[in-house]
């Protein structure tokens, strides 16, 4: 009996023990991984920085590249038909919009940008897709109405699949991830 009331003791006073390691521990700065952040972004190249533009939030895409099998200059291959991807606030994680068709970009509050391609340059990933300039048009408002410009940058993955598609008509998925800078007028 008297065993049994010393061990009870002791698990007591070691889980007391740890809880306030714990809490010590809980106070102390986080470090930082040695991965690169996400938000890191290579210098952009001069033809993706439009002038008189700055940077006006930033999002995060992850989704795919949807490709389909076409007959193109006599022979079958792969056209990118549309992107398919969410848009996550880099500090949250949460979902702030979607990445489409078009191209089109639309925040939660309903604002929708559509974009139109004025410049790329290849990504410094050769298995990523290009980095790219796009002029937008604002429809709706809400998060996207001062934006003027996208620059899509830091990209992963997303390129064609390199062997050509077996049938007109074919689709394929490629998984890709992009940092979309948001930009306006300066």
């Amino acid at each position: 009996m008297i065993s049994t009331v010393l061990l009870r003791r002791s698990v007591v006073a070691a889980v007391a023990a740890a809880a306030a390691v714990l809490a010590a521990c809980s106070s102390l700065p986080r470090s930082q991984p040695d991965a690169p952040s996400r938000s890191a972004v290579a210098a952009v190249p001069a033809p993706l920085a439009p002038s008189g533009k700055r940077e006006l939030f930033r999002l995060r895409g992850e989704g795919v590249q949807i490709y389909v099998g076409a007959l193109q200059d006599g022979r079958l291959q792969w056209v990118l038909q549309a992107p398919q991807a969410d848009l996550l606030d880099y500090r949250t994680g949460e979902q702030a919009g979607t990445h489409g068709a078009g191209p089109t970009w639309t925040a939660a509050d309903g604002g929708v940008l559509r974009g139109k391609k004025v410049a790329a340059a290849d990504a410094p990933d050769v298995d990523a897709v290009p980095w790219l300039l796009l002029e937008t048009k604002s429809e709706n408002g809400g998060r996207f109405a001062n934006v003027t410009h996208i620059q899509r940058v830091a990209t992963w993955g997303g390129r064609a699949p390199a062997t050509p598609p077996a049938q007109a008509g074919e689709t394929r998925q490629v998984r890709y991830e992009a940092t979309y800078v948001f930009l306006g007028d300066g």
